[in-house]
């Protein structure tokens, strides 16, 4: 069951921390596949001690699967707060484009 409460700051400032993990994944990749763009939107549970878990991509328009591979491994090793109450859903939109991801 999930129950519990997280800020939109408080996720924020994770994923705000870690986005450069996420664009080493797609710059990485990018080198292979130069017109590489779309989106990825990753979906975990952060549970009560702050760890994700069930994360997977809800929708992927990138069409790359060693990319939204190395995008999801990077988010398992995220640690968000503690959430009040109980576990906390995400559904969280990343977008890539050469111009930046």
């Amino acid at each position: 069951a999930v129950e519990g409460s997280l800020s939109k700051e408080a996720i924020q400032s994770v994923v705000n921390r870690n986005l450069g993990q996420l664009r080493a994944c797609y710059e990485r990749n990018l080198l292979k596949n130069p017109t590489m763009s779309g989106k990825i939107v990753a979906r975990w549970q952060v549970e009560t001690n702050g760890r994700p878990s069930g994360v997977s991509a809800a929708l992927d328009s990138l069409g790359d699967a060693e990319t939204t591979q190395c995008v999801l491994t990077a988010i398992r090793g995220w640690r968000f707060p503690s959430p009040d109450g109980g576990s906390v859903r995400i559904s969280y939109p990343f977008h890539f484009s050469s111009t930046g991801a």
